[in-house]
């Protein structure tokens, strides 16, 4: 087999892995979505709570994405500075990062119909402390399977692994064993489940905290 017909078989897996867990996103009924978000979203708070990084991308959710935007509420109010990607319109193929706080409007859409809020005061990825990213499947050593445009792994190409944290939000089923790589896929330091925190990389393991308990979660109200 050569190189081509390797590449287009990774193709066509990756393909057909997105349709069958979009798929099985998208039939989680509004109760047990509500339940697993919530479950996520407090494993987030508590590990956000054990750190002191300031400025957090994170995403808009859409099509069945993990929703952390009552996570983000909260640290906005604390005043962390919370970030959301914008689709640069100079620039194809690239993002950036601009202020997002619960006021902020976000009534301008993206070519794939995404929310986005006004184009001030943009970042780089390399200038944030941790990016939160939706994915559609993930390995437990830190690939990442995505929507397939590339604009996460492009963003993240030039970030400091010492510095800033490229962490996963998603739900357990979207666990695979294995995902094909490419040269230019940027590895996930982490991924948050309904199930806790998966780390992915030595440095994760020792930035986590002490277990969350279930008295802990309920100190922390997520709608």
């Amino acid at each position: 087999m050569n190189l081509g017909q390797q590449t287009t078989m990774d193709q066509d897996f990756k393909q057909s892995l997105r349709n069958k867990l979009r798929q099985q996103r998208a039939q989680l009924d509004a109760t047990t979505r509500l339940c697993l978000e919530g479950k996520i979203n407090r494993h987030l708070l508590h590990w956000l709570c054990s750190r002191q990084e300031q400025h957090i991308a994170c995403y808009w959710p859409v099509r069945g994405e993990v929703d952390v935007r009552p996570s983000l509420n909260q640290l906005s109010a604390s005043d962390r500075q919370i970030y959301l990607p914008r689709i640069s319109e100079s620039q194809a193929g690239l993002m950036h990062f601009v202020p997002w706080d619960p006021e902020t409007i976000t009534e301008h859409l993206n070519r794939f119909g995404i929310p986005e809020p006004p184009d001030i005061n943009a970042r780089d990825a390399a200038d944030l402390d941790i990016i939160l990213a939706p994915l559609v499947a993930y390995c437990p050593h830190g690939g990442r399977l995505g929507a397939g445009a590339g604009y996460y792994d492009r963003a993240c190409a030039k970030i400091d692994r010492q510095r800033t944290w490229f962490i996963g939000l998603a739900y357990g089923f979207q666990m695979v064993e294995g995902l094909p790589q490419e040269p230019w896929d940027i590895p996930l330091d982490g991924v948050i489940t309904e199930q806790g925190f998966i780390a992915c990389n030595t440095r994760m393991a020792e930035a986590l905290p002490t277990a969350s308990t279930d008295q802990e979660h309920n100190e922390w109200p997520i709608g």
